[in-house]
């Protein structure tokens, strides 16, 4: 259970209430998170010491939503059942081990999956076989494929995901570039009846596969471009500016392809803004104000409020989110190599997207410290970054758009955990480690 900052007899101040909750997550998050909160080390001079005073107002403020917080109902997702409705045990093989992809194979353990999957080297495989987690190195633009215990989990799997991001080394996804794990995905959608093309020889017969059911490939957003703030839906025509989201586009186009033409059960899940235990503003937040950041400047202040509004995710929802579409697959009695947009790409994100100056200001309220300059990066945006340890990479630079969510709800009947960054904050300071408790 996570530890908690507690009203006091004695009236803290707001840093030393951010320094304690700081703390206390750091410290919760080594044993529950996938990888801690993965920031610097905070300095605790006597000097900093020294200067926190007391104030009636920011203790009333902390108190109160101390325990608040700590009173908020926590989340649960339940994951698929698994097996499937003709009794094939189920089983996830995940591209990329990061920060989404760990939530998601936390809960599918807890419901008795089978999960298997990749990472970079041989130490973090070995922390995740631990964990419970089939991991195997995988490294394709070192030209590292995977081992013959990889393959045989690849092959033996009924779902796969996809999460990993396009990188430099390559034109397209790296999962696409693995003409071996391409071969497997195609053999194993032949063996459910799923289409032609692609030979699958190299590395297993269709006959020996066991039945691809689903694959998720994890986007972004960032395909959109910017939109000067307009909404935007699956329909828009995406035109992105960025490389990173020409390459997503890229990513996106290759796994419809693979889906037209083989029959590969491929669906694209764009993500928003990703936040969630140990990766959120209220981090920053407190991070910054336990290690004594001056107040912000008129200038910094200024230039923080032309940034207008993101559409952000809570990482609980994306694992709801990807465990209604997994649903959907099954109740439908399998994949029938839908064609249209609207069976196969979905928006993730919730029901406000908004500034990050409100989310900032939301998280010092619930942390009870006055406003000062913040790292308001409150959300990671690609595997990539978590699977790297990277927790809050550069922000898309101009990009504005407002993403709407109403298709997952519709097509998927997703009910959002968290409807807005309040709801997600408010859990985060109250302990909630959903997906990964």
């Amino acid at each position: 259970m996570a530890a908690r900052v507690e009203p006091s007899s004695r009236v803290p101040s707001a840093r030393a209430v951010a320094r304690a909750w700081y703390a206390a997550t750091r410290s919760s998050s080594r044993s529950s998170s996938p990888r801690g909160l993965n920031r610097a080390t905070l300095a605790s001079s006597s000097r900093r010491a020294r200067r926190a005073n007391a104030s009636s107002s920011s203790s009333s403020s902390s108190s109160s939503s101390s325990s608040s917080s700590s009173d908020a109902p926590r989340a649960r997702l339940t994951p698929p059942p698994n097996v499937e409705p003709d009794g094939t045990p189920r089983h996830m093989f995940i591209f990329g081990l990061g920060y989404v992809s760990l939530g998601v194979a936390n809960t599918l353990r807890r419901g008795g999956w089978t999960v298997s999957g990749t990472c970079r080297d041989e130490a973090r495989a070995r922390s995740l076989r631990d964990a419970g987690i089939n991991a195997h190195v995988w490294r394709p633009d070192d030209g590292i494929g995977l081992d013959t215990d990889g393959w045989r989990a690849l092959c033996a799997s009924t779902h796969v995901l996809d999460s990993v991001p396009p990188v430099a080394d390559f034109d397209r996804d790296p999962v696409l570039s693995d003409k071996a794990c391409v071969d497997a995905l195609v053999a194993k959608s032949r063996a459910r009846g799923g289409g032609d093309g692609g030979d699958g020889g190299d590395v297993v017969a269709a006959d020996d596969a066991s039945p691809l059911r689903w694959v998720g490939y994890l986007s972004s957003t960032g395909v959109y471009g910017d939109f000067a703030g307009a909404w935007v839906d699956e329909t828009t025509a995406v035109r992105p500016s960025s490389a990173k989201g020409k390459a997503r586009d890229e990513a996106e186009r290759a796994w419809r392809d693979l889906r037209v033409e083989s029959g590969v059960p491929a669906f694209v899940f764009r993500l928003g803004g990703i936040y969630g235990p140990g990766r959120s503003v209220l981090d920053a937040v407190a991070a910054k104000h336990a290690a004594g950041v001056a107040p912000a400047t008129a200038a910094s202040k200024a230039e923080r409020g032309t940034r207008k509004f993101i559409s952000r995710v809570h990482v609980a929802d994306i694992v709801n989110v990807l465990f209604a579409s997994v649903n959907k697959v099954a109740e439908r009695g399998g994949y029938g190599g839908e064609t249209e947009e609207e069976d196969t790409v979905y928006n993730v994100v919730d029901d406000e997207p908004a500034p990050r100056g409100d989310a900032a200001a939301y998280a010092r309220s619930l942390l009870g410290i006055e406003e000062f300059e913040e790292n308001d990066a409150d959300a990671t945006e690609d595997e990539v970054a978590a699977a790297a340890g990277t927790a809050y990479p550069s922000r898309r630079s101009g990009e504005e758009k407002r993403v709407r969510n109403a298709r997952a709800k519709t097509s998927l009947g997703v009910e959002l955990l968290f409807p807005t960054y309040r709801e997600g904050l408010a859990a985060i300071a109250g302990g909630d480690k959903t997906p990964f408790d």
